[in-house]
């Protein structure tokens, strides 16, 4: 009876080995899912931050069409302030939008651009550009082009005070 009892503990519970080795499968599922888990929220960050400019796009359409024109001068050379510079719009701020000057076509075109903010998950993805006409380009360069190398991340010490303090707030 004595050997009974002691092959029924040997057979309860798991030995050494069996755990090691199913710990080390797990070890490698994660090894495998975590970067495709960072590049999907990378691409989620890149979809949000160009939803954003959306509005502003929509908020340039709407000041056309009431001063028909893009700029706030009748030069061409200015213009209006933008409601969204921050993108997303809550939690952690990612990307600062602005109007790209030298883009202008006598007040009747405009590109926004999006530039990621340095020390965020985003600093090495490029940039975002929207033109007038709602052409979308992800991960360019300073010129909205896929010409070369993507643009440099933007230090939010060098944005204005007011900017740096809606930063601030989001987080």
């Amino acid at each position: 009876m004595m050997n009974v009892r002691i092959e029924m503990k040997a057979k309860l519970g798991f030995t050494l080995i069996e755990l090691l080795v199913a710990l080390g499968v797990m070890a490698v599922l994660m090894l495998l899912a975590v970067p495709s888990i960072r590049e999907r929220n990378q691409k989620v960050n890149l979809d949000t931050a160009a939803q954003v400019m959306l509005k502003d796009s929509q908020f340039m359409e709407k000041w056309y069409g009431l001063n028909g024109r893009y700029t706030s001068d009748s030069a061409g050379t200015t213009f209006p302030s933008l409601p969204y510079v921050i993108a997303p719009e809550s939690g952690i701020a990612l990307y600062y939008i602005s109007l790209k000057t030298g883009s202008m076509d006598s007040g009747n075109g405009y590109i926004l651009l999006a530039e990621p903010l340095c020390g965020t998950v985003q600093a090495s993805l490029g940039c975002i550009c929207i033109d007038q006409d709602a052409n979308v380009i992800k991960g360019t360069n300073n010129s909205c082009n896929n010409s070369g190398g993507l643009c440099s991340c933007i230090n939010s010490s060098s944005l204005s005070a007011a900017v740096q303090a809606r930063i601030a707030a989001q987080q």
